[in-house]
């Protein structure tokens, strides 16, 4: 599956600009949406929750990737080619932008649940891209949403 959404993003031009702006640029944007959110709303102590459980997520999925050890989809499947470089080529599972914007979506859930809706959609819209853009299995999605939602629901983030 992961070879066919891939072949279906660089089929067309627009297809490719959206992958990458959702890939790469969508995810700093949420968490400074969420943590400016949270500030104005709750204060200091729940938008810095938002960082700290980001970085907690982001730990783990590193301490995973280790584990699990999967190359991203490119690095096995020679017939996808990256629409970019990514900072690491040994890891593919679980997707730490995918884990980190599931975050940013719970972040923001208790607050305002309609725009929680939003930005969980706008996570597997991440997951999605970065299938397309061929730097992960549909997998590495799945699992960092569950690591996203787990720590959320852990730290009681929403």
């Amino acid at each position: 599956m992961t070879v066919q959404v891939h072949q279906w993003v660089m089929h067309k031009w627009w297809r490719r600009v959206f992958a990458i702006v959702l890939a790469k640029w969508m995810l700093p944007i949420m968490v400074t949406v969420a943590v400016v959110l949270r500030l104005h709303v709750d204060g200091l102590f729940h938008a810095l929750a938002i960082v700290l459980v980001g970085f907690g997520v982001w730990s783990l999925n590193q301490i995973i990737g280790l584990l699990v050890g999967r190359p991203r989809p490119f690095v096995i499947h020679q017939t996808i080619t990256p629409l970019f470089t990514p900072t690491m080529q040994w890891k593919s599972f679980p997707s730490d932008h995918t884990a980190l914007a599931t975050v940013a979506a719970f972040g923001v859930w208790s607050v305002y649940p309609i725009l929680g809706w939003i930005f969980l959609g706008f996570a597997i819209g991440i997951g999605l891209s970065r299938v397309g853009a061929g730097l992960h299995f549909v997998s590495d999605i799945v699992g960092g949403l569950a690591m996203g939602l787990l720590l959320s629901w852990i730290t009681n983030l929403f």
